[in-house]
């Protein structure tokens, strides 16, 4: 789904936010956010990877900014299992504020376009997101 070039550097971050690191996470992808020459799906996936270690240092509010607007707002066609992660952050985020009702709301389209995708972690992760809200 991401550009050969930033398949290493997504893998580190990715493997950061497994562990938790959402501090060092954010340090190696927001430089790559900044770059000019980013594709839309590159810099969808960077944001909701950098929303999420904002979420892991427990800043939902510039989770929220880094991620942006709702993917029912976006023009472009994205793949079914990066809508559902996009959707699953903004559960998250609502979830933080205290809007558990739109959170849940948010993690039932999330669960939807991961089954669409055929997703497994993204089918788990939603259902994990549901469960816990």
């Amino acid at each position: 789904m991401i550009s050969t070039p930033l398949q290493p550097a997504l893998a580190r971050a990715s493997a950061l936010l497994d562990r938790g690191r959402g501090t060092a996470a954010a340090d190696l992808l927001e430089p790559l956010l900044q770059s000019r020459s980013l594709k839309r799906l590159d810099e969808l996936v960077i944001r909701g990877a950098l929303a999420e270690a904002w979420l892991l240092k427990g800043d939902p509010q510039r989770a929220a900014t880094v991620l942006g607007r709702t993917p029912d707002q976006i023009r472009e066609q994205i793949p079914q299992a990066l809508l559902s992660t996009l959707w699953r952050l903004h559960g998250r985020i609502a979830y933080a504020v205290g809007e558990q009702s739109r959170a849940i709301a948010l993690h039932t389209r999330a669960l939807k376009h991961a089954e669409a995708a055929h997703d497994s972690r993204g089918i788990g992760l939603a259902h994990l997101e549901l469960v816990l809200c």
